[in-house]
């Protein structure tokens, strides 16, 4: 547990990079196809992110974690600010598309599974511009839980009223995962469910029944996942290089990245959805960020190793599976 809560922090910390050096947050340029709120999710997420920083910094053990923050914020590479900044538009765009196709009328709940210190939940609930989101849950670890509770309670703009709640529950615990969800949620309410890296580090039996019983148990929803995956070309070593190091590093395992290993076997996990949509983030670069934004982009930091940042967003992916 402890192992994968540090990728959280180093989520959080190409988060944190993102932001000083101006990839994040984002304008009205950015997408080829205009979104409605697309730029009022972002009003204050830069000093959002500064405060949860400065929150945390005050927490047990916060100072040495913030240290290291910090260096990891100066050490940051522009093929891997591209990389976060992609990570979090593929979340926000089809998350905002979605509670946009909901009517004003009807409404909506929200299910970040493995949520770490993401701090999507203040965008969606505490602008007071989405009264269709009835609902917000972060799902995670107790210690994750517990630590991100503890942060957001010192934040000024931190999520503050009765729709959002931070729940601990360890996925890999189905019955457990369920029993939380169906307590929490309507079933006959549209639910999003969130997934950013997390089905990576989950077995293949757990995480599939995970996807199979939230199909069944909801009426209608959408669930939207970012995950790495392995490479199926017969010279590709990507994923396995890429699972080596972090099992030799931090003898952390990523158990299904070389098993689901391409767009279509990560996708076909949710066959039983009736929509499914996948792209590797090099196409969702060439087709939903405008020319205008890329140029942007290549302005905030010099990046000469293109063909690199290529071969890095073609071994990760942005799903989409919606079922009613």
């Amino acid at each position: 547990m402890q192992t994968v809560q540090q990728t959280d922090y180093d989520a959080f910390s190409s988060k944190l990079a993102c932001l000083s050096k101006g990839y994040l947050p984002p304008n009205e340029q950015s997408l080829i196809t205009p979104i409605k709120g697309f730029v009022s999710i972002y009003q204050g997420y830069k000093d959002l992110h500064l405060q949860y920083f400065q929150a945390l910094k005050g927490e047990f053990g916060g100072r040495r974690l913030a240290s290291k923050i910090n260096r990891s914020i100066q050490n940051s590479q522009p093929v891997m600010n591209y990389g976060t900044y992609l990570r979090t538009l593929s979340i926000d765009i089809p998350l905002l598309s979605y509670i946009n196709e909901i009517a004003p009328s009807e409404q909506c709940q929200i299910v970040n599974l493995g949520c770490g210190s993401d701090l999507r939940c203040s965008q969606f609930v505490d602008k007071g511009e989405f009264p269709q989101v009835m609902k917000y849950i972060d799902l995670d670890f107790k210690q994750s839980i517990e630590f991100k509770q503890s942060v957001l309670q010192k934040l000024p703009q931190g999520p503050s009223n009765d729709i959002y709640e931070a729940v601990s529950c360890d996925l890999n615990n189905i019955d457990e995962t369920m029993s939380v969800l169906t307590k929490l949620l309507k079933a006959d309410i549209p639910t999003v469910f969130i997934t950013e890296c997390a089905l990576c580090y989950m077995p293949q039996e757990e995480s599939q029944i995970l996807i199979d019983s939230i199909r069944k148990t909801f009426n209608t929803g959408v669930w939207l996942s970012y995950d790495p995956i392995g490479g199926d070309e017969p010279n590709d070593r990507f994923g396995k290089i890429m699972k080596d190091n972090l099992l030799m590093s931090r003898n952390l395992d990523l158990p299904t990245l070389l098993i689901f290993n391409s767009k279509d076997t990560y996708s076909n996990r949710w066959s039983q959805y009736e929509q499914v949509t996948i792209q590797n983030m090099w196409d969702f670069l060439q087709s939903t960020i405008s020319p205008i934004e890329q140029k942007r982009l290549q302005s905030v930091q010099f990046l000469d190793e293109i063909e690199e940042l290529r071969i890095m967003q073609s071994h990760y992916v942005t799903m989409k599976a919606q079922w009613q």
